[in-house]
């Protein structure tokens, strides 16, 4: 019975995120991913961009989940370190389990074109793992972004996965997504954060996104959100703590067709 609930899920997940871009980091999560415009280490992921504005070296360790199975259990390892020529990013994703898996492997670059105003780029392989019978499936596809600070406090940002439409497969012409992110966060003063982002995938309606971020107590963070699309609401909500430089995060997500997902990401900056 496992088994059948296993392949029935996988089903939906082919037609839903088929080597989709992966939205990773449980603080970023807690927030419904609207981080765009937010540097931190998990813009490696969300907008490559914003990694200048950050600083020194940082390694993070990432695991989702979904109905509490292995099976659908997102893991992801990233590093950044910003330089005097730049700020390099690594990343590696791993979704699945041995009959399938989607795999993204990254490499980014990014530096400031003026005192509050940067640009990334990140090349990406896809590696999609499936059994025997269907054969695997790879492309190499890129992603690049910007990001401003205007006034003091607010960022804007916008972002662009997969802009050459990379294809992934000769059947039916299949293609890795292009996804467009534009978004803004500001910091109303040291303790809380909001953030604003729309989604949009070609093929499909937007998203509007919106998270919230408040220190309720010195290193301990509160985080809620919203994913908005048509009339669809996915709420999300999140917990952070930061002990010297380990900082802890816990997050979680509802999503109607999906189901519940719970993140877990820690990171250390050296």
């Amino acid at each position: 019975m496992k088994k059948l609930s296993i392949i029935f899920i996988l089903g939906i997940f082919f037609i839903t995120s088929k080597a989709d871009n992966f939205p990773v980091g449980a603080s970023s999560l807690g927030m419904a991913n609207a981080t765009v415009a937010v540097p931190t280490l998990w813009s490696v992921y969300h907008n490559q961009a914003a990694l200048a504005m950050t600083e020194g070296i940082s390694l993070g360790l990432y695991y989702e989940t979904r109905f509490n199975m292995q099976e659908f259990a997102t893991k992801a390892l990233v590093f950044s370190a910003s330089t005097k020529r730049g700020s390099f990013g690594f990343d590696f994703t791993n979704y699945g389990f041995s009959a399938y898996s989607d795999n993204k492997l990254g490499v980014s670059y990014s530096l400031k074109l003026a005192e509050k105003i940067s640009a990334g780029i990140q090349i990406d392989y896809f590696l999609i793992h499936q059994d025997a019978y269907y054969g695997n499936l790879s492309a190499f596809t890129g992603e690049i972004g910007i990001i401003a600070e205007p006034m003091d406090n607010m960022y804007i940002a916008a972002h662009v996965f997969n802009p050459f439409r990379a294809k992934i497969a000769s059947y039916q012409d299949e293609r890795l997504p292009t996804i467009f992110r534009v978004g803004m966060a500001y910091d109303f003063n040291e303790k809380f954060k909001y953030t604003f982002e729309v989604q949009k995938d070609l093929q499909y309606s937007p998203y509007f996104k919106t998270g919230m971020q408040y220190e309720m107590l010195k290193n301990f963070m509160l985080r809620a959100g919203l994913t908005l699309n048509d009339v669809t609401v996915y709420p999300a909500f999140g917990i952070g703590y930061t002990l010297n430089n380990l900082s802890i995060d816990i997050a979680y997500e509802n999503t109607p067709l999906l189901g519940a997902k719970t993140g877990v990401g820690l990171s250390y900056k050296f």
